[in-house]
């Protein structure tokens, strides 16, 4: 019996025969899913493990009032 391979199926087959996903950073390692419940969780995992400043993701009100406590000391 002949089993119907899609493209990407093929695609996959050829990679893994080539050894493509051999090595990869954290191969054999759990994945980490404490915080998969959050609808956001991937957001905020990139934030952290990126360094990157999450005000920008704030409603643009909040980042006026949180400007508008941080103003006298900025001077």
């Amino acid at each position: 019996m002949r089993r119907f391979e899609s493209r990407v199926e093929r695609m996959i087959r050829e990679a893994t025969e080539r050894g493509e996903f051999d090595n990869l950073p954290g191969a054999g390692k759990p994945l980490d899913l404490t915080d998969s419940d959050d609808p956001d969780w991937w957001v905020k995992r990139k934030i952290r493990e990126e360094n990157l400043d999450s005000s920008a993701l704030l409603p643009a009100p909040l980042v006026l009032r949180r400007e508008a406590q941080d103003f006298p000391e900025s001077l």
